[in-house]
């Protein structure tokens, strides 16, 4: 039986793993809190309207993002492999 410990999958831990799984989701998560702590009171003074529009941006940006990923990879590579699947292995023939 092969010792899972020393796999390099299971070297990180969960939250990092997490992290590193969906830079997307998270950077869209992470400014969209931003923007909702740093708008100014002129834009938005209830707490509300705040997370509101701190919502959309995130949820936008992800949008924006997810968008970008499939028009700047539109199909399988030369080689056979779906980006951004690391474990894909082209077919043999």
């Amino acid at each position: 039986m092969t010792d899972l410990s020393s796999d390099t999958h299971f070297s990180r831990p969960f939250a990092i793993r997490l992290l590193l799984a969906r830079p997307r989701l998270f950077s869209s998560i992470a400014i969209g809190i931003a923007t909702a702590l740093l708008l100014p009171d002129s834009v938005a003074q209830q707490a509300v309207t705040r997370a509101i529009i701190g919502w959309n941006v995130g949820a936008i940006l992800y949008l924006v993002l997810a968008m970008k990923m499939m028009f700047i990879f539109p199909g399988p590579s030369p080689s056979g492999c779906c980006w951004p699947d690391p474990g894909c292995s082209p077919a043999s023939p």
